[in-house]
């Protein structure tokens, strides 16, 4: 509930398959012929460490009204769904949602969440804690008017409760303003040259401890 917006038969050596197509045909191999040997990759968006501002995470997360909210079923199988941020107090999130939904019935068996959450050129991805409250005082700080198109009866709806979500690691990627350009020209370099993309031209990417 409340997830709009609101406020993943010839026996050869299997190496040698998988990487020439004609290895099923020849072998041995001629000399000198082999797997090629990887090459070494950096990853998409380098990690600015050691250190990251908080500040910086939390721009991105304020700028988002939306995020996928994963809890875990009893076997440990992620189960993901979108829930519109009623309000954020720093590392705290809170969600407005029905007592008798999948969610709840999954933090019966273990509290630990997820929330992924995107605009168009911003990422972000954090773990942390989950846990109810009935606090009535609490739920009418977060009601807004769209929630009673899932609880009709307003902050009195007996089905009604507060889900709050303690963050403790967070990551982000952003290549948003001047950065989608530094990008996109590294990438196009990188096509024309035949060469990995310069770290430096890949955006922000940072981790941070909540």
């Amino acid at each position: 509930c409340c997830t709009l917006p609101i406020a993943r038969r010839v026996t050869v050596p299997p190496r040698w398959a998988a990487i020439t197509p004609t290895a099923s045909r020849v072998w041995p191999p001629p000399r000198g012929y082999g797997p090629a040997k990887p090459r070494a990759r950096s990853r998409p968006y380098a990690t600015k460490e050691p250190s990251v501002s908080q500040d910086t995470f939390y721009d991105v997360l304020d700028s988002i009204d939306t995020c996928m909210l994963m809890t875990f079923t009893g076997n440990e199988t992620p189960h993901a769904r979108p829930m519109a941020i009623a309000q954020r107090e720093g590392s705290t999130l809170w969600f407005v949602t029905g007592r008798d939904t999948p969610k709840i019935d999954e933090l019966a068996t273990g509290s630990t969440a997820a929330i992924t959450a995107q605009d168009s050129q911003r990422w972000l991805a954090a773990t942390g804690t989950a846990t109810t409250s009935d606090d009535q005082t609490r739920i009418e700080q977060l009601w807004s008017g769209p929630m009673k198109a899932w609880f009709p009866e307003g902050t009195s709806d007996s089905d009604l409760i507060a889900l709050r979500v303690d963050l403790e690691d967070g990551e982000y990627w952003d290549v948003s303003g001047g950065k989608m350009l530094r990008f996109g020209l590294g990438v196009a370099k990188s096509v024309v040259t035949g060469t990995e993309i310069d770290e430096d031209k890949q955006g922000d990417h940072g981790r941070v401890t909540l």
